[in-house]
């Protein structure tokens, strides 16, 4: 992710689809800088990227 200038964390693992219940792939995340889930679906569609799109600028500032 750093190669493309992300500097945020990027989490894997099986720990991490069990704690966030990943029932789906490809799933879709948007969690807090808290730790909180902000939210969840799966599948994938363009509203989604808006969805993912809305919480970056949010958060970024």
């Amino acid at each position: 992710m750093r190669e493309l200038g992300h500097d945020f964390p990027v989490m894997d693992g099986n720990a991490v689809a069990i704690r966030y219940r990943v029932q789906g792939i490809p799933a879709f995340f948007v969690i807090a800088p808290d730790g909180t889930l902000l939210h969840r679906s799966s599948g994938f569609s363009d509203s989604k990227v808006d969805i993912f799109e809305a919480y970056m600028k949010q958060y970024a500032k």
